[in-house]
């Protein structure tokens, strides 16, 4: 705990004394406002060391026995089902996810909130999908991201303008601080049990793969919405 609170520490810092300099330099924002953000700070600092804790203490180890467990059985249909309801479940709630839907909804009233996280969810569900499957099929990774970023460069030109760079920064912002080690943690008990096995497959390019799900999702739901 107190690891994380000194590295989230660590980053917070720096924005408030920079804020700070520009508050009593350019800003001159009222006082009221200056203070509220002081105050929400010391809550971000401990809201969030609280969150890094608890997902390493339960997530992470889950993670790593659920990826294990799913590989031992040996049924790829349970797998590939659980891959895309976890990828959709854990992305629902991110934060971050939670934070940009917010403020494109703000921007573009046209657009629903539910629609947008449903769509981003389910492209991640899909991809974490196709990423466990490349554990049965012995698909290389290069392949895979090739195929996704091809398709995503399609789209590109199909989509209308607001769309494309929406599309892009879900795509980022669905790798945030839930996603990331959970996703990493059902790797690694994955390809534990495959090394045991004999067969070496590297846990990474699960979370890769799952950040080009939203960005397909968002782009075709672009696609479509200019046909209607």
């Amino acid at each position: 705990m107190k690891n994380h609170l000194k590295e989230i520490s660590l980053g917070i810092v720096p924005v408030v004394i920079l804020i700070t300099i520009l508050q009593f330099s350019i800003l001159h924002v009222e006082i009221e406002t200056y203070i509220k953000f002081l105050l929400s700070n010391i809550f971000v600092i401990f809201g969030i060391s609280m969150f890094l804790f608890g997902v390493n203490i339960a997530f992470v180890p889950v993670g790593e026995d659920i990826g294990s467990a799913l590989m031992e059985m040996g049924k790829m249909w349970v797998t590939l089902v659980f891959g895309f309801f976890i990828g959709f479940a854990v992305t629902l709630p991110e934060p971050a996810v939670q934070t940009l839907v917010l403020q494109i909804t703000r921007l573009d009233e046209s657009l629903s909130n539910y629609v947008i996280l449903l769509v981003t969810a389910f492209g991640v569900g899909i991809f974490v999908l196709i990423s466990f499957l490349r554990f049965y099929l012995k698909i290389k990774f290069k392949y895979l991201i090739t195929i996704g970023y091809a398709i995503v460069f399609i789209l590109l030109f199909l989509a209308p303008p607001e769309f494309q760079s929406m599309a892009f920064d879900v795509g980022a912002v669905t790798t945030g601080s839930l996603t990331v080690p959970f996703m990493m943690a059902l790797g690694i008990g994955m390809a534990a049990v495959m090394a045991r096995d004999g067969e070496v497959q590297s846990s990474f390019g699960t979370l890769a793969l799952a950040s080009i799900g939203p960005i397909i999702a968002i782009l075709l739901l672009g696609v479509v919405t200019s046909w209607f």
